[in-house]
């Protein structure tokens, strides 16, 4: 009999950048998820974070800086959290009064 293990490590470890877009990795370098960003490169690294907010041993990705949206022409930037398959968990938009 024959067991092939998958990695099945899904706890983000590691934010990589390629152009605008996010590479959400694990602890074994594996790609989650990848996501393009709203933003410039330069604001990108300064703009995420890895936490474990909910405290279930898996971290969520955190996101601020995203620039003005093309939707809502008001938005200066959003706060954004993605869980560990890269779904929008939460958002809150700055807006221009």
């Amino acid at each position: 009999m024959f067991i092939t293990l998958k990695d099945i490590d899904k706890n983000p470890k590691n934010i990589e950048y390629s152009g605008t877009t996010l590479l959400v990795k694990n602890k074994m370098d594996k790609i989650l998820f990848e996501k393009e960003i709203n933003t410039t490169r330069a604001l990108l690294r300064t703009s995420t974070l890895l936490f474990d907010s909910d405290k279930d041993g898996i971290n969520e990705i955190f996101l601020c800086n995203e620039i003005k949206s093309s939707i809502n022409k008001n938005s200066i930037g959003r706060l954004a959290a993605f869980d560990n398959y890269g779904n929008l968990i939460w958002d809150v938009n700055s807006t221009v009064m």
